[in-house]
């Protein structure tokens, strides 16, 4: 077994070590190799969410990722988890991370926008035209009749503002009716489009 401190406040988890470094380039870096985590059999990561790791510690042991939908934070709990498996180098559960944020906008029409502290979380920790960039650009596209009204715009990031403007412009070019615009978008929530690997 493995302890994995997680968070400023040091929050130990403790998981089987085949498990973290099947999936982890950075695990197994960490812990096969002559590094002290691999002597000590301990690993601290105390800039980490200890939600995000409960939910990545429950898909090592089930593949299955746990999650609620209908709160409204789900794009940043979705966001922090692209992030963190991206850090830890797994790319399956990245893809798994994909394929929930599509699986979710497909069964939930109404869902809103993603808030400003999720879409500068994805900018802030991501590079151009990474997968989860632009599902949530798609997702903003895709809602934006009813824009967020408990937001306002001038709280996202300037590059997401940037970018969904670009598109908007891009599409007005090719639609002349919404519902056009709405069979152009709605296939881009395909997960296996945006898989890494």
């Amino acid at each position: 077994m493995v302890t994995v401190y997680v968070g400023p406040d040091s929050y130990a988890f403790h998981t089987y070590k085949e498990l973290l470094c099947h999936d982890s380039t950075f695990f197994k870096a960490a812990l096969q190799g002559s590094f002290k985590e691999g002597n000590e059999q301990t690993v601290s990561l105390p800039e980490d969410d200890v939600e995000t790791f409960k939910i990545y510690q429950t898909w090592l042991h089930t593949k299955k990722l746990r999650y609620n939908f209908d709160h409204v934070e789900w794009w940043l709990c979705f966001a922090k988890l692209w992030v963190f498996a991206d850090k830890m180098g797994s790319t399956s559960l990245q893809n798994d991370t994909i394929d929930a944020i599509c699986a979710t906008i497909r069964q939930n029409d109404t869902l809103p926008w993603a808030s400003p502290s999720a879409v500068c979380f994805i900018f802030d920790n991501t590079s151009t035209g990474c997968p989860i960039r632009k599902l949530v650009l798609y997702h903003a596209y895709r809602t934006a009749r009813e824009p967020p009204t408990h937001f306002e715009l001038e709280d996202y990031h300037v590059g997401f503002l940037s970018r969904l403007t670009s598109l908007f412009l891009q599409h007005t070019e090719k639609c002349t009716k919404w519902d056009d615009s709405e069979q152009l978008i709605w296939w881009k929530f395909d997960g296996p489009r945006y898989h890494i690997g």
